[in-house]
């Protein structure tokens, strides 16, 4: 199915007017709920008494969820299958009911926002078979998990877990054959039951997804805190209408080189299990997030509040976020030097020096710079150890690239002689599969990196579950379609994608899209180019990305010279911060636009774009306060929507008291940074 170029228009949604009780196995409602009444139910209220959920146990267990008195989510089942035939959750009883409020401050040296009040009422059902149910009610979402209590180590054949719909509602989601790594696709918009229609074999969804309920609001579902454990899949049944089910990646028994030049390691043999784990262990939290506008998904911090915190004691005091200047999407060009660029020890320096000048924190040295398939093996062109030593006497740090299972088969001589050159972070890539091996391989690549007091960039990753606060040295993750694809493919990152991408992906955490391209065409000029790639739509949208995307890494993707011709463009890229104190969703509809304010210290900068059309965009302002504030834009110029490096900088006066009105070219997008007078 092509994706859609935006949604379709949907009303808002006003909210449920009578309560709509939740009866466990009432007729009409999918087939999972067509069984008999189950033996025990109880229900959790979030503190604003406006999120409810229903936990049944006895037959099945089940879950269901209304919001403000509406049913939502129709009762599902979700249980975990061992391999030694015991079906955790099924035909056991309560044996005891656990209950407490939670309202802790979670303190985030990179996030959303400086810290993360995590508020909810929480139960936990323990289970007869050994297991306990835990679930929790936010005022803006549900979460449940698995807990067991088994001795030594045990199998897990399956964990089932469904999400099921009174009607069936229609989907933003990527999909693909089977748990597929597909997260640098393009995302579709469609009901659920396309997911039956794939050519080939069954589709699934990756998660983040973002269900459209039936008169009601939209809810993303993602998952937290997966350690030690595959990443979770949706697929479609026609069997069960309305309803998704669970679909994990099996456990590899074999493994070899393939894919892109060999970068990774594709299973051969996968076994009938998904994850072999200690008997004794907290499972992966699956959440969904309650937007009640499509804004609303902007500010979500629920990974945060899910996620597990770092070690008592540990000091991750030397982790430094910062703007990186980068060399591979330019394709190591320059222009107007007296030497050759490439992949070069001039080059490199050229980088160095541009980013001392400036005040950016890094420089990345990417692929190639050794064989990749030998950290060893280095490129006699470019001399990283005295580039290292270059950079740092000048303030810069280097990050290196190097592949996943390379890194791996070599990890601690290669780290140890990183950390003996001094390299400031590692940017390792080509993960592309999910399986319990390569997530656990996640961690394990952070804690080497964090005794060695380096920071960690996952690209070819599947998208963050909170690895960031448990270790605060990962800065960032790719997990998505980025800027690079208009270098290379015939859609490239079309501007509808590129405002679907925060409501969907930057639900789950930060997310590396590489954004800060000086050339851009418009929808009928652009195409695809690898030396001296363009970007689609505006330079003032690319401008806007490093306010609107989460990252506390972002990179500045296009040559130094360019951005050396382009002052004004220069001057807002040293003044955008790349941590944020505060966040704010303030409107938008997933596909066609978004708009969200954000606040570092005392002041605010706002983020504006838009799909390929045209829009006036008002921005409300009573998130400022009392005073007179000044207002710089940097916004599409005139001739914007012909030629894309047309953008101006104006500086005007605003107040709490009006909005401040932004006309974005299609395929455009502003930025404005607002200053107390």
């Amino acid at each position: 199915m092509t994706p859609r170029l935006g949604p379709e228009p949907r009303a808002p949604w006003p909210g449920a007017t009578l309560a709509t009780a939740l009866l466990l196995g009432a007729a009409g409602l999918p087939s999972a709920a067509q069984t008999p009444a189950p033996a025990a139910a109880e229900g959790l209220v979030s503190p604003d008494g406006r999120v409810r959920a229903i936990l049944s146990v006895g037959d099945e267990a089940r879950y269901a969820l209304e919001i403000d008195g509406k049913a939502v989510l129709a009762p599902a089942t979700l249980s975990l299958s061992l391999a030694d035939g015991r079906v955790l959750g099924r035909g056991a009883h309560v044996v005891r009911i656990e209950r407490r409020e939670i309202d802790e401050t979670i303190p985030t040296p990179h996030g959303k926002r400086a810290a993360v009040r995590s508020r909810c009422s929480e139960l936990a059902l323990v289970l007869s078979d050994g297991a306990t149910l835990r679930t929790r009610a936010y005022d803006d979402g549900l979460a449940l998990r698995w807990e067991t209590a088994q001795p030594g180590r045990i199998r897990v054949r399956d964990e089932g877990f469904a999400v099921a719909f009174p009607e069936e509602p229609k989907a933003f989601f990527l999909s693909g054959p089977g748990p597929h790594h597909g997260y640098e696709g393009l995302w579709r918009h469609a009901p659920i039951s396309a997911l039956e229609s794939w050519d080939g074999p069954p589709s699934t969804a990756s998660l983040p997804l973002l269900f459209e309920t039936v008169g009601g609001p939209v809810l993303g579902l993602l998952q937290a805190d997966v350690d030690d454990y595959p990443a979770m899949y949706l697929g479609y049944r026609s069997s069960h209408p309305r309803q998704l089910h669970a679909v994990f990646p099996r456990r590899a028994r074999r493994e070899a080189p393939g894919g892109f030049l060999d970068f990774d390691l594709v299973v051969a043999e996968r076994g009938d299990d998904i994850a072999e784990t200690a008997g004794t262990r907290s499972f992966p939290w699956r959440a969904f997030v309650v937007a009640r506008r499509d804004a609303d998904l902007l500010a979500s911090d629920m990974v945060t509040r899910l996620a597990p915190a770092p070690a008592a004691g540990a000091d991750y005091s030397w982790v430094k976020p910062g703007k990186v200047v980068w060399d591979y999407w330019a394709n190591w060009n320059l222009e107007g030097v007296d030497f050759v660029a490439g992949r070069n020890d001039a080059t490199f320096r050229y980088h160095v020096d541009f980013a001392a000048r400036n005040g950016f924190a890094y420089v990345n040295v990417d692929w190639m710079w050794t064989d990749p398939h030998d950290l060893f093996a280095t490129n006699p062109d470019v001399d990283v150890p005295a580039l290292v030593r270059y950079a740092r006497g000048k303030g810069v740090g280097i990050f290196v690239w190097c592949l996943a299972r390379t890194l791996e088969r070599q990890l601690q001589p290669a780290l140890d002689r990183f950390r003996d050159w001094g390299v400031a972070g590692l940017k390792i890539d080509f993960f592309d599969r999910d399986d319990q091996r390569m997530m656990s391989l996640y961690r394990r690549f952070a804690e080497e990196a964090a005794r060695r007091r380096m920071l960690v960039l996952f690209h070819g990753a599947t998208p963050p579950t909170g690895l960031s606060r448990a270790f605060p040295n990962v800065l960032g993750y790719e997990a998505v379609r980025g800027l690079e694809y208009d270098k290379f493919n015939e859609q490239g990152s079309p501007p509808w994608h590129e405002v679907t991408i925060p409501f969907s992906r930057m639900l789950a955490g930060p997310m590396d899209f590489t954004p800060g391209a000086m050339r851009a065409l418009n929808k009928a000029n652009w195409r695809a180019m690898s030396d001296l790639p363009a970007s689609q739509g505006t330079v003032a949208r690319q401008l806007a990305m490093y306010v609107m995307y989460d990252t506390p890494l972002p990179m500045l993707s296009d040559m130094p010279t360019a951005y050396e011709k382009n002052p004004e463009a220069l001057d807002f890229l040293k003044a955008v911060p790349v941590t944020w104190d505060e966040t704010i969703g303030l409107d938008g509809r997933i596909g066609e636009w978004a708009l969200l304010a954000r606040r570092k210290g005392a002041d605010w900068w706002v983020a504006a774009m838009t799909d390929w059309e045209r829009r006036t965009v008002e921005v409300p302002l009573g998130f400022l306060g009392e005073g007179t504030w000044e207002a710089t834009s940097w916004s599409d110029g005139p001739n914007a929507d012909k030629v894309g490096t047309d953008y101006r900088r104006t500086t005007r006066d605003a107040s709490a008291s009006g909005p401040l009105r932004l006309d974005l070219a299609p395929g455009g997008g502003a930025a404005v940074r607002l200053r107390r007078r």
